[in-house]
């Protein structure tokens, strides 16, 4: 289970102590959550893909992660490196 942070970001679940805080009151800890309390916390299953190759010498990866009905995306996009003509 993971946490999504953004679009090139996201958490696996560590094993850390889950905390519930009402303001600065804590109301719940969970030590050993199951996969329903992680989701509470707002952990989701990551849907990996399968890396495209590329040619590192005029191409890079771009991973990129979406939230699609409850479920963490990754997905890859091969991009050709551009050289500025003005640099150099």
């Amino acid at each position: 289970m993971y946490i999504f942070i953004n679009e090139f970001t996201v958490l696996p679940y560590a094993g850390e102590v889950l905390k519930r805080y009402v303001g600065n009151k804590l109301v719940k800890v969970i030590a050993n959550p199951t996969e329903k309390d992680l989701k509470e916390f707002g952990y989701m299953p990551l849907i990996e893909t399968e890396v495209p190759d590329c040619d590192v010498e005029t191409q890079y990866i771009l991973k990129r992660y979406e939230l699609v009905d409850g479920e963490i995306f990754e997905s890859y996009t091969v991009v050709d490196i551009t050289i500025d003509e003005n640099e150099g």
